[in-house]
């Protein structure tokens, strides 16, 4: 009889185990359903915001592009002329103190300084020097103008 009895509490015990273990499970089911999510609309409206004004960033750094594209065509055509060994020395007025003619040796010596300046760095093959120069059309090379110029 004390087996019988045992068994059954052993029985009941897990009986009440399960029932406390599937309450416990509904209930986590039911405080999950009444949790207030994050609210989900207002979270895809706000990603929303943020890739439309990404978008308008994009559009305006497109039309940046575009005009920098402009400027890039219009100083290749600056820049080239001002490599050409024969150039430099026509546009700068710059007294020669041994002889020789100026040149830009490289397009690092070269500044594009906005609007129609150009800042050169030269030499005469003996002695370096700077330039600014006034670009108002870069394929008129008569309308080049050199505005200052001193030996470094």
């Amino acid at each position: 009889m004390e087996k019988k009895r045992q068994t059954l509490s052993k029985i009941i015990i897990g009986i009440l185990a399960l029932l406390v273990g599937v309450v416990a499970g509904a209930g986590g089911f039911y405080l999950i359903s009444i949790t207030p999510r994050s609210n989900l609309e207002a979270d895809i409206n706000a990603k929303d915001t943020v890739i439309e004004n990404l978008h308008n960033q994009l559009d305006s750094l497109k039309a940046s592009l575009e005009f920098v594209e402009a400027e890039t065509r219009g100083n290749e055509k600056i820049l080239t002329a001002l490599i050409d060994t024969t150039f430099v020395d026509k546009v700068v007025t710059l007294g020669k103190e041994v002889g020789g003619k100026w040149q830009v040796h490289s397009a690092d010596d070269v500044y594009f300084l906005g609007g129609d300046l150009v800042f050169l760095r030269i030499d005469d093959g003996h002695v370096p020097a700077v330039a600014l120069l006034r670009v108002p059309d870069a394929k008129n090379y008569r309308n080049w103008r050199m505005i200052w110029a001193d030996y470094e």
